[in-house]
């Protein structure tokens, strides 16, 4: 309760968040039983999880926020940024397969373009093959991390299985694990993006780091994802994975002006002061709109979760 930031880090755990509410997940994840792992990365390039983020999507489904610093009318402020982004949620089952593959990967991340896309999550996937006239299927899920334009990565020091509870924190800082700011924006220093992920119920956690544009990749803190996805596979958009109901809760996201916020959050005790503008994805079949995924946003008002998402599976295409 006492380490500094970078002493944290240093030991494995996420930093110390300044918000109280938040320090509630924090508080969870440095007090769990958790055996820290070595940072290990298997490529996984069959798979990629990117999208479109405007209005309703053919692959993903969820929240995402929006200019930094304000929400419309109000102008954000010159040089916000999102800077780290949270979740926690339970791996959802795929028990029944349409066709040989479909999947649901569950993910938060910073920003959403080609070269700019910062996200960590689990994927659960189902499988389905005849074979010598009998039909076999089975299942898979797994933790993985991501930054684009480079193929996700596979955690397999840390292992999921369905029904398992995992919090992901990303954020960017120097290398030491410190964010620094400069007026509303970031400091020059925050080039290295950290990834915490911890398995609560199996009792694993890592994290691993990436050096921002060493792979081609850039950041702008323009906005902050909380999403589940129907990933492409082999360079084809798998069948969404029928996942029934599924939720994802402390949804939280730093930006550089006012810090930390949830859908339901206020500040200095004026009502409706928000630090960006929350944008509501729903996924449908592009050639025929048909509803594949419904996306409900709750804020919870209990001091255990704050600020959540549930959504609702409808078809596999």
């Amino acid at each position: 309760m006492t380490l500094t930031n970078q002493e944290l880090i240093s030991r494995g755990y996420p930093p110390r968040p300044a918000d109280p509410k938040k320090y509630n997940s924090w508080l969870r994840a440095v007090s769990s039983p958790t055996e820290r792992v070595a940072p290990h990365r298997t490529p996984h390039a069959q798979i990629s999880q990117f999208g479109t983020s405007t209005g309703s999507s053919s692959i993903w489904a969820g929240a995402y926020v929006t200019d930094p610093g304000g929400a419309p009318p109000a102008r954000p402020a010159v040089g916000a940024a999102f800077w780290s982004v949270s979740a926690q949620w339970s791996v959802p089952s795929i028990p029944e397969s349409n066709g040989i593959y479909n999947a649901a990967a569950v993910w938060v991340g910073l920003d959403n373009g080609g070269n700019d896309l910062w996200q960590s999550g689990s994927d659960s996937e189902s499988f389905t093959i005849d074979l010598f006239g009998y039909t076999y299927s089975w299942q898979d899920q797994y933790a993985w991390i991501e930054a684009l334009p480079s193929p996700p990565y596979v955690l397999p020091n840390v292992p999921a299985s369905a029904g398992d509870e995992l919090y992901v924190d990303i954020f960017i800082a120097d290398q030491y694990g410190n964010t620094t700011f400069s007026g509303n924006g970031l400091a020059s220093s925050n080039t290295t993006m950290w990834y915490m992920v911890y398995n609560f119920t199996q009792g694993k956690s890592t994290w691993d780091t990436y050096t921002v544009n060493s792979n081609g990749s850039t950041f702008s803190g323009s906005s902050a994802d909380f999403i589940i996805e129907r990933p492409t596979y082999q360079n084809s958009v798998s069948d969404l994975g029928d996942f029934g109901v599924t939720t994802m809760e402390d949804c939280w996201f730093y930006d550089s002006l006012f810090q930390y916020d949830g859908w339901n959050i206020t500040y200095g005790g004026s009502p409706g002061v928000f630090i960006g503008q929350l944008n509501i994805l729903n996924m449908i079949n592009n050639s025929n709109s048909d509803s594949l995924a419904q996306t409900f946003i709750f804020p919870v008002s209990n001091a255990t979760h704050e600020s959540g998402i549930l959504w609702i599976w409808i078809n596999w295409y």
